[in-house]
């Protein structure tokens, strides 16, 4: 129900409107939430689907990737790392190819200087490799070949929820939180498999 009322002021015409007049970061509050709304379900606690598919819902990428485009400069660090991993998410989109509605504005994101953050490690992690895949890197364990890599939670990948009353008993894999899974499913659509880990 939310998505529907999101995807509603993304295409009212009081947005159409007022998005050129947007500075930079209003600009990039609204190409997110578009691409949140792209986002496949999220798979419940026991890998089930918490929620139906939400019905496709005709979004204006191409104006708000343009108009964020074209703010991107004005951006800081942090926030151009979310607009890269954002625009990466339209990699399975049609008119992200080449001479497609959405490749120019794509192109112009990808060219940003926007050093990628280090990803967390621990003591175990000492000996892996890291790729840089977009705005972030991946942990790469050793003795794997293809494009596998570790996303290890921290601040801000998961929602807090109940602790197990047993000791003993199994604890419920962590809920990830949408901007974990935006950044998984961008590093996903650049050939890569994620592993999420707590």
């Amino acid at each position: 129900a939310e998505s529907n009322l999101v995807a509603a002021l993304l295409n009212a015409p009081e947005t159409g409107k007022a998005a050129p007049k947007m500075g930079a970061q209003q600009a990039l509050r609204l190409f997110l939430s578009a691409s949140l709304l792209r986002l496949p379900p999220a798979p419940g606690r026991e890998g089930k689907t918490e929620v139906a598919p939400a019905p496709t819902v005709d979004l204006p990428l191409p104006a708000l990737l343009g108009h964020a485009a074209r703010m991107a400069r004005q951006l800081p660090l942090p926030d151009r790392r979310a607009l890269l991993e954002a625009a990466e998410t339209l990699g399975d989109d049609p008119e992200a190819k080449d001479g497609g509605r959405l490749s120019a504005d794509l192109a112009s994101i990808r060219a940003l200087p926007v050093a990628p953050l280090p990803p967390l490690s621990g003591m175990a992690q000492a000996d892996w490799g890291t790729a840089e895949v977009g705005p972030r890197a991946l942990l790469l364990p050793p003795g794997i070949e293809e494009l596998h890599g570790v996303h290890l939670l921290g601040f801000g990948d998961t929602f807090a929820g109940p602790v197990p009353k047993k000791k003993k008993a199994k604890a419920a894999p962590p809920s990830v939180t949408p901007s974990c899974r935006l950044a998984a499913r961008a590093a996903e659509l650049q050939g890569w498999s994620v592993e999420l880990r707590a």
